[in-house]
């Protein structure tokens, strides 16, 4: 039989060398707990790294524990231990002020001995916590990213079984996370034509490393949930996890990015169409004035071949012009502003209009230029101008022509004058008789007496002076400003109301305007139904007065 005083011994002796055990452990320590759960004794290692001002033995346990972690520790700890269970914790130690996690691992002392109802041992367990910590912060991190992400990311083992499916996985291929988990991810979305390639690739490389899509972007059909399939854009990485092999995949829909670029280039050749039907002749260039774009009906005209275009500078588009008015004109657009310049290609002409290209963030990235065919605009205004500069000429031309008469019309009116004074008395009565009275003083008699020429515009006489009353008291208009020709060109004139006369003699009413100008003759019918005026340049002719006239000369 057993001496219990040496089992006692005994006892005390083991508990003395674990003790001891723990006094030589820096992150270890021991806590010897009364029948009351307070400290009977501490190892000097963890007593140290407790509060060294305040006395540790005697205290509750529950003083060295912070206080958001004493629920932690069982209310009946005693009474678990006695009856065989082991109690593990894991709490906060208040050490120096400084909470630190430790772990504690509560035994039974059996029999209990006074003083000495249980054993706590105390390991610190901060750098682990530490780490589970920063696991937990990647974790909380990883799970945002595969909430929020656009793109399918779904992750599989070495076996090909899904262990990552996140929701944009969902939205792609109809899945949700419980019913792919686990499950072969070739079954799933991968057609079943390309499912044997996909196994023999993942083979392929846990044998040699080697891969042909790890790393690179590739483009591949989808299969759904419902059968349909769809077009994606797919990047597969081989990760290494704790010896473990595993793959993941980022996985993009292209659906709408491959409709906008069908659309996009519907548009573009809806209006590279457009664009060659103008009438008109555009180009695009870059920041350094080089072409980049050149289209219009324009180039078939003038037989140009945009493809040679494209690359030249901007000055040696379509060759001629001026240089400075091109450039100029360039890069007024690339300050953000509009030039215009004229130029003259293959005796055309055309006026073209230059603005800044703005690219989506509203950067000025080049110009745009539009020319338009202004030929016939350009012709007619010179035609214009051309008519305009005749007509100045003409009209310098007529007052000259009325500044050399005016002091003819004054020498002839001075001479009839005379010719009156020096006639006897009797000739002058028949002449007033007949109503050959001279120079008129009336409208037509200005006409004739100061706006003709000297000589025979003078001897107009009777027959101009009753043609003059007679169309004054008509009411028909007794002269007219006009342009006659002559043989020196255009020169002014006057109209003079003639009038009819019928078989008595006497005016038959209205008057019939007849121009007089230099060169030409203005023939009056006189009293006698001859005629009774003469050209303006002396000259006798079929409208003189016969022999017996009083003014024949």
């Amino acid at each position: 039989m057993t001496d219990p005083t040496l089992s006692q011994d005994a006892a005390h002796a083991v508990a003395l060398g674990i003790l001891t055990h723990f006094q030589r452990q820096a992150d270890q320590g021991l806590i010897v707990l009364d029948e009351r759960l307070h400290v009977a004794d501490v190892t000097a290692s963890l007593d140290a790294r407790l509060d060294p001002d305040a006395e540790v033995r005697g205290q509750p346990l529950l003083e060295l524990i912070h206080p958001e972690d004493q629920a932690a520790v069982p209310d009946d700890l005693l009474v678990q231990l006695h009856s065989g269970q082991d109690v593990h914790v894991e709490v906060r130690l208040n050490t120096r002020g400084v909470a630190v996690w430790c772990e504690l691992d509560f035994l039974p002392v059996t029999p209990p001995q006074p003083g000495m109802w249980a054993l706590a041992i105390v390991r610190d367990i901060t750098p682990r916590k530490a780490a589970e910590q920063h696991a937990r912060i990647l974790e909380a991190r990883r799970n945002a990213l595969m909430d929020v992400a656009m793109d399918a990311i779904i992750s599989i083992d070495r076996h090909g079984r899904v262990v990552a499916w996140n929701p944009a996985a969902t939205n792609m291929f109809g899945y949700t996370l419980k019913e792919v988990l686990g499950q072969q991810l070739s079954a799933l979305i991968i057609r079943p034509a390309e499912r044997d390639a996909h196994q023999r690739g993942m083979a392929r490389h846990q044998q040699t490393g080697e891969t042909r899509v790890a790393g690179r972007r590739v483009q591949v059909t989808a299969l759904h949930k419902s059968g349909h399939t769809l077009p994606v854009e797919l990047m597969m990485k081989p990760v290494q996890i704790d010896g473990q092999q595993y793959y993941t995949a980022f996985i993009h829909d292209l659906t709408d990015q491959l409709e906008a670029q069908r659309r996009l280039r519907e548009q573009a050749l809806h209006l590279n169409m457009m664009q060659e039907q103008l009438p008109t002749l555009s180009w695009t260039t870059d920041p350094d004035l080089n072409v980049r774009m050149v289209s219009g009906q324009t180039l078939q005209r003038l037989r140009l071949d945009p493809r040679a275009l494209v690359g030249r500078h901007v000055t040696a588009l379509l060759g001629g012009g001026r240089e400075e008015d091109i450039v100029g004109a360039h890069l007024s657009a690339l300050a953000g502003q509009r030039g215009r310049y004229i130029q003259r290609v293959q005796e055309r002409v055309f006026e073209i209009h230059v603005s800044p290209l703005h690219d989506t963030f509203d950067r000025v990235v080049g110009t745009v230029a539009l020319a338009h065919d202004v030929t016939d605009g350009h012709r007619e205004q010179l035609a214009a101008g051309g008519r305009a500069g005749a007509g100045a000429a003409v009209h310098r031309g007529g007052r000259a022509a009325a500044g050399h008469a005016a002091p003819a019309g004054r020498a002839a009116h001075a001479t009839a004058g005379r010719d009156r004074r020096a006639a006897p008395d009797g000739a002058r009565r028949a002449a007033a008789g007949r109503g050959e009275r001279g120079p008129a003083r009336g409208p037509a008699g200005a006409l004739h007496g100061r706006r003709g020429p000297a000589g025979p515009a003078s001897r107009l006489g009777g027959g101009a002076g009753r043609a003059g009353r007679e169309c004054r008291h008509a009411g028909t208009p007794q002269r007219v400003d006009a342009v006659a020709r002559g043989p020196g060109g255009l020169r002014p004139a006057r109209l003079l109301a003639v009038p009819r006369r019928g078989p008595s003699g006497r005016s038959a009413g209205g008057g019939r305007p007849v121009p007089r100008a230099a060169g030409r003759a203005v023939r009056t019918p006189g009293r006698h139904g001859h005629a009774g005026g003469a050209a303006d340049d002396g000259r006798a002719g079929a409208g003189s007065p016969p022999a017996d006239h009083p003014h024949h000369p």
